[in-house]
């Protein structure tokens, strides 16, 4: 879902809770922009999809300024404290930096970040996401194989940048829910939608 609305408009058919989240999440461009120097006034907002379990709480946001400069601002408004956010952030921009001159990954970098509370502004990674990409690929738009061994490479890249050295890989907590999952599939309960080749039949 990506609806968007121009700043101080009214938005469209937004459940109201979510409509009060992008609201706030809006509310802090004035300040992002004044600090950062760039203009407040004429920005529009793209909300992002999220998790149905946070959306009640976190908004992403694209924002795009009449100069055609695009950011992505994430606010999460559950009240839990900034410290643990704040060294994500950190290893964030210690990532970005690392994996900036390094072909085809996107590392967008933080902008801005508010020192109390879990909000910041990062660059706009253009492209899909991995999941999408393969996804699409699965439907025939696209190479699955090129698109796992670019997934592959950002990987091995960002590990390369990260210093987490070798570690112990634990499968059993994946395959006890590809197990359940595959069981409820089998069982009928989650319905697997079918991509439509050339010999499919309706």
């Amino acid at each position: 879902m990506e609806l968007e609305r121009a700043a101080g408009q009214a938005a469209g058919a937004i459940p109201e809770r979510d409509d009060l989240i992008q609201a706030r999440a809006e509310a802090l461009w004035p300040q992002i922009a004044t600090q950062l120097g760039l203009p407040a006034a004429g920005a529009r907002f793209r909300r992002f999809q999220v998790n149905s379990r946070r959306q009640h709480w976190r908004s992403v946001l694209e924002v795009r300024i009449p100069q055609g400069d695009r950011f992505v601002l994430r606010a999460d408004f559950d009240g839990s404290p900034s410290s643990p956010f704040a060294g994500i952030l950190q290893r964030h921009r210690a990532a970005a930096a690392a994996l900036k001159p390094v072909h085809g990954v996107s590392a967008p970098a933080i902008l801005w970040q508010d020192p109390e509370q879990p909000y910041y502004l990062m660059e706009f990674a253009p492209g899909d996401t991995a999941f999408r990409a393969l996804e699409a690929a699965d439907y025939g738009l696209g190479d699955r194989a090129a698109v796992v061994q670019n997934i592959g490479l950002a990987v091995a890249a960002l590990h390369r940048v990260s210093a987490v050295g070798e570690r112990q890989f634990w499968p059993k907590p994946f395959l006890t829910r590809i197990s359940k999952r595959a069981q409820a599939v089998r069982g009928g309960q989650i319905e697997l939608p079918r991509p439509c080749g050339a010999g499919a039949l309706f």
